[in-house]
């Protein structure tokens, strides 16, 4: 956990934005702060943004955005469900986090390029 330090520290402070090295540094910082911190989360997997807003009404959740699709119109690799015109997130994998508590949605970042 002692490299994940920086990001646990900078979410508690209210960042909402992080970086971390790899996937399970980021599954580590979720683990940390909530699931390990009794504060309770959904994986929101599967469901559209309005879906998991909808279904989960008051609870929070999280989803991985780490999935690649090409896209003819840009030329080149994103994000899936990130418009690669619009969304400067949508070259740089991500966790993302809805707390409802909080009112925060949080992205903790790590390393991942497309595909070739």
């Amino acid at each position: 956990m002692h490299n994940n330090c920086h990001a646990i520290r900078a979410v508690r402070n209210g960042a909402n934005r992080t970086t971390v090295k790899t996937k399970q540094d980021a599954a580590n910082v979720l683990r940390e702060l909530y699931i390990g911190g009794n504060k309770p989360i959904r994986n929101s997997a599967g469901l559209s943004s309005t879906g998991a807003k909808d279904y989960f009404d008051k609870e929070s959740y999280y989803h991985w955005d780490d999935e690649w699709v090409y896209n003819e119109k840009f030329g080149g690799y994103h994000l899936k469900n990130h418009d690669p015109f619009l969304d400067k997130d949508a070259f740089s994998p991500h966790l993302q986090i809805h707390d409802r508590e909080t009112g925060n949605t949080i992205k903790i970042f790590f390393e991942g390029d497309p595909p070739n």
